[in-house]
């Protein structure tokens, strides 16, 4: 979430800051060194950057939809950072996303995030799911559209 908000503030107030534009493209790169690492996998709880290594202390807090963030953080790097690369990180994210056999949402950020840029890719000549991404953001019972009440999810997708 950091990044994309830092992203949305570089855009908004420093579009043509070089040294602005190369701290984004400095965070993708991390990014993309971290998911390559995990293998996608964003099933963990966290990630140590000077341990080059994923932590999970508990069972429970997992969020595998994360990878849909991290799908929009890639399309918005390649897009704002002069980091092309990252449009097939992008694709790539989001095709083992939309693999998922079931919602693996944990909060709206990352499906929404996700789905922004599935929008956008799909309207630039990539074949994605938006219906199915789309039909995850607003899930009324495994999304964030079910009761509060209901018991929190726990995944080991």
């Amino acid at each position: 979430y950091v990044n994309t908000l830092a992203g949305a503030v570089q855009c908004a107030l420093f579009p043509n800051d070089k040294a602005a534009v190369a701290r984004m493209g400095s965070s993708a790169d991390a990014m993309a060194r971290m998911a390559q690492k995990l293998d996608y996998d964003f099933n963990h709880q966290g990630y140590r950057f000077d341990q080059d290594a994923p932590f999970t202390n508990r069972p429970i807090f997992r969020q595998p939809d994360s990878i849909a963030g991290y799908a929009y953080n890639m399309l918005f790097a390649a897009r704002k950072a002069d980091r092309p690369q990252y449009l097939t990180e992008s694709v790539q994210a989001l095709t083992r996303y939309q693999a998922f056999a079931e919602n693996p949402w944990y909060e709206i950020p990352n499906g929404s995030a996700g789905l922004l840029a599935a929008c956008w890719l799909t309207a630039h000549e990539h074949a994605l799911d938006v219906p199915k991404i789309a039909g995850w953001v607003f899930d009324h019972e495994q999304g964030p559209c079910r009761r509060a009440a209901g018991p929190a999810r726990r995944s080991t997708a």
